[in-house]
């Protein structure tokens, strides 16, 4: 039984799957693997509590982390730079102010809720969420700022919320990405 093995001085290079102590570099055989489930191995058994950082790039293949994502709840930064499985639910439950994710099963309806939830939130400055997806025809901006407080200006790819008298949310759209990000009025 492995357990909860994921202390608060530890961290984990993903790129290479190991476990670090302070400099010295515990070379577990389970974690020095390129198998697509071994990130979300891991991950499944750290303390939820201790990770704030979680960064996983890789390959093409499809990283499998849905069934540990709710580990990711705490996170202040998560960066998956891989395709994965993460979908709307393990989204919408993250408080993570600093998302940066590679085409996974995304929707249009999950960044329109996490939108919402920022502006609702006042997030502090420098939060900001990008997606990457190389179809992004249902990912158009309209449907993207649905349902939530009126930008107070739009384009065709654009929109930038008030969060306060100091600063705003942007939301901007192009072929590959979606960026959200807060910034100083100006």
């Amino acid at each position: 039984m492995i357990g909860d093995f994921l202390l608060e001085s530890d961290r984990i290079n993903t790129e290479r799957f190991r476990l670090f102590n302070g400099l010295e570099e515990k070379r577990d055989e389970f974690l020095n693997t390129e198998d697509r489930d071994a990130a979300g191995f891991w991950l499944k058994h750290a303390n939820p509590h201790y990770l704030k950082s979680f960064t996983v790039y890789m390959d093409d293949a499809e990283c499998s982390l849905a069934s540990s994502g709710e580990n990711l709840r705490y996170a202040e930064t998560v960066h998956i730079l891989r395709k994965s499985d993460i979908d709307d639910r393990i989204l919408n439950q993250l408080t993570a102010l600093d998302i940066e994710l590679e085409s996974s099963r995304i929707t249009f309806k999950g960044i329109n809720h996490l939108i919402k939830k920022w502006i609702d939130q006042n997030v502090p400055l420098g939060s900001r969420f990008v997606y990457y997806n190389d179809n992004m025809e249902n990912f158009s901006l309209d449907k993207l700022i649905l349902n939530n407080h009126l930008p107070v200006e739009s384009s065709n790819n654009k929109a930038i919320f008030l969060l306060a008298s100091n600063k705003v949310l942007h939301v901007w759209v192009d072929n590959s990405s979606v960026y959200v990000e807060c910034m100083k009025r100006k």
